[in-house]
């Protein structure tokens, strides 16, 4: 490349000469037209939608490729029911296809403790979850109180003048006739744990 003599020569001039230099000679029209065309290929590369990689949906064992604006797949967004064959009615936890009952959510990293977690990493038992706001106690904190049942959280009994706590999704204690009853026929007794029995025939079925 021919080097121009820079001595007393103005930098426009220098500048003008060395691009010349670079860009072939050609006339501005087709200069012009050759560059337009060059960024417009190359946007089109870019925009090209069928170039672009397509998220998949973030279900467990899903591959349907994800909606816009959201995570999941059409039949995974939103509010989902859970998907245990017993037809159960409560709605599936984050990422997986059942409710925390039936093993959906996350769960406690205890090794061998398989409940459902009350924070990122731990269960109830093991200190995950809010505790109770009163001096001493550590146990949970119910709903939207800051207070453990033994403190008055959670739902209370709507008989005139009790104050005990409400039992599973009634509005009444046990002694006021809430709670889940025994699944043996003819049986009033509230049913204990998730035998589905209540003590008396509990006790029978182990005999």
């Amino acid at each position: 490349m021919q080097q121009p003599y820079s001595k007393g020569l103005p930098l426009s001039e220098l500048l003008s000469f060395q691009a010349s230099q670079l860009i072939p000679s050609l006339p501005d029209s087709q200069l012009i037209y050759e560059l337009a065309s060059s960024n417009s290929s190359r946007d089109s590369v870019r925009s090209d939608p069928a170039k672009k990689k397509k998220k998949s949906c973030k279900m467990e064992g899903c591959g349907e490729v994800a909606d816009k604006r959201s995570p999941y797949c059409t039949q995974h967004r939103g509010q989902r029911k859970c998907e245990h064959s017993e037809g159960c009615n409560k709605f599936a936890q984050s990422k997986t296809r059942f409710c925390i009952k039936h093993g959906g959510g996350r769960r406690c990293t205890i090794p061998g403790c398989f409940k459902g977690a009350r924070d990122k990493h731990f269960c109830g038992a093991h200190g995950g979850g809010k505790r109770c706001s009163v001096e001493a106690c550590q146990k949970l904190s119910v709903g939207g109180d800051d207070v453990c049942t033994a403190h008055g959280g959670g739902k209370r009994c709507q008989a005139d003048g009790c104050g005990k706590c409400a039992q599973s999704s009634s509005n009444f204690c046990v002694r006021h006739g809430g709670g889940r009853k025994c699944r043996i026929d003819g049986c009033s007794k509230v049913a204990r744990g998730k035998s589905g029995v209540c003590m008396s025939h509990a006790t029978t079925m182990k005999e």
